[in-house]
């Protein structure tokens, strides 16, 4: 029989080595932390799939601004890299575009 380690007994770790289970695949799962004090517990283990939204909206490049100068921010990049970024910036960019948006929408819906 194969057999598989499960590192992290959050939502994620625990979902993962019960479907690995029922895979039949032995599975052992560890997770040194407080089980009452993990990702969920401030949510009681909600899944909020009313909110799903990916990152790429015209909603946070509007906020970009503001958010570049904040130290781990959400946008925490050193100017000097711009260059760098752009083909990055493209891409993002044209996700955000009204069909990319909806598509990653339901993307992240059916994983939920």
């Amino acid at each position: 029989m194969k057999s598989i380690i499960v590192i992290g007994g959050g939502l994620v770790g625990a979902a993962s080595a019960l479907r690995l289970q029922h895979a039949g695949i032995q599975t052992t799962l560890i997770d040194p932390g407080d089980k009452r004090r993990g990702a969920s517990f401030g949510n009681a283990g909600h899944i909020g799939a009313e909110q799903v939204s990916p990152w790429s909206s015209w909603e946070n490049v509007r906020r970009s601004p503001r958010s570049s100068f904040l130290v781990g921010g959400p946008l925490d990049f050193r100017w000097r890299d711009a260059a760098m970024l752009a083909p990055w910036t493209q891409r993002f960019l044209a996700a955000c575009g009204p069909a990319a948006f909806a598509r990653g929408q339901a993307a992240l819906a059916a994983i939920l």
